[in-house]
């Protein structure tokens, strides 16, 4: 550990540190900021034999330097965002975490979450940024579109009673063409 790199890498996470929280007008410069941080303090942490070490600096030097009140998870999270792809150029890397979102590259670097995080490393040029998005929210919370699916079924078949028959008809091509069903044995009979 070279203590003029240190001192540099914590100099740096605090002038960045004072343009998320204070000066960044704008929420890209924001993002940038906080991005910025994470790469710093990565690169601290490489310059530390234990996490102990790493964590007793990073109280001292950042933490209780700080002009504004930051916490070790905040700064973890900042991290996270260092480490979501390492195969992409810095400002690939950063352009891919404002794509998916800084909030949903936190989840997707925990644990649990890992085998989402290659998902949308594989299909992020699949998407625009909402799809995108969308989708990963699906991956991670899956009983929560389970529920709106279900809540939205009961709805629709709740109107089933006030339609007619000609209408009765197209919603069944419908779900016949979208499901690739065979109607052979499908009998419609009109209710009396």
């Amino acid at each position: 550990m070279t203590q003029l790199t240190t001192s540099t890498l914590t100099t740096e996470i605090l002038k960045h540190l004072e343009v998320a929280h204070f000066e960044a007008p704008k929420p890209k410069q924001k993002q940038l900021a906080m991005f910025e941080i994470g790469l710093a303090m990565k690169s601290l942490r490489s310059e530390f034999d234990s996490d102990k070490e790493f964590g007793q600096s990073v109280k001292s030097d950042i933490i209780d330097k700080c002009p504004t009140k930051i916490s070790r998870r905040t700064l973890n999270r900042y991290q996270l965002l260092a480490d979501f792809s390492k195969d992409l150029s810095k400002e690939d890397h950063f352009a891919l975490c404002q794509k998916v979102g800084f909030t949903l590259v936190y989840k997707l670097m925990s644990e649990e979450n890992l085998k989402h995080k290659e998902w949308a490393l594989e299909n992020h040029t699949k998407h625009d940024s909402k799809q995108l998005r969308a989708e990963i929210e699906k991956l991670i919370n899956p009983e929560k579109y389970t529920k709106q699916k279900d809540r939205e079924y009961l709805e629709i078949k709740a109107g089933v009673s006030d339609i007619n028959i000609s209408q009765a008809m197209e919603l069944v091509q419908l779900l016949i063409a979208q499901h690739e069903l065979d109607i052979s044995d499908l009998t419609i009979k009109e209710a009396a």
